[in-house]
């Protein structure tokens, strides 16, 4: 997750104060995959886990503002129909291609999830809880 540390978001919204901001969130396990490589032990991960939360836990906290808006890959991938008019109402776009929507459908956000180990996903889980709850994921080894 590209995210700007807490004093540069504030600069950012501070000069260009009519800006929105749309927050990306991806699922832990996909996004840390390009990390997870045959030779990563369990501190890469561990690392890897702990800057994804600490990445969403700094993202999330200017969530409320009237200017972000926040999006679950997941969810835009699961139900695109919801979620695009709700992203365009935000962004105030009147309307969208609707073979986008028929193009976010055929993203699978899971894949990754399914080639984790029990145990890398446990450890992940330990590692980014504070994140995962934070974003409303379940611990790493749900499915959802």
């Amino acid at each position: 997750l590209p995210v700007f540390p807490s004093q540069e978001a504030a600069v950012i919204r501070g000069l260009l104060p009519r800006s929105k901001h749309v927050i990306l969130l991806r699922r832990l396990e996909d996004a840390i995959r390009e990390r997870r490589t045959d030779h990563a032990d369990e501190s890469a991960l561990r690392t890897a886990a702990l800057e994804w939360s600490d990445a969403v836990v700094r993202a999330l906290e200017v969530a409320e503002l009237p200017t972000v808006h926040v999006v679950r890959f997941e969810d835009l991938v699961e139900s695109p129909d919801r979620e695009v008019p709700r992203l365009c109402e935000f962004l105030r776009i009147a309307s969208v291609d609707l073979g986008l929507i028929d193009d976010i459908r055929h993203g699978a956000p899971e894949a990754f999830r399914h080639e984790l180990t029990p145990s890398e996903r446990e450890l992940l889980s330990a590692a980014a809880k504070s994140g995962l709850e934070l974003a409303g994921y379940g611990p790493s080894s749900d499915a959802r």
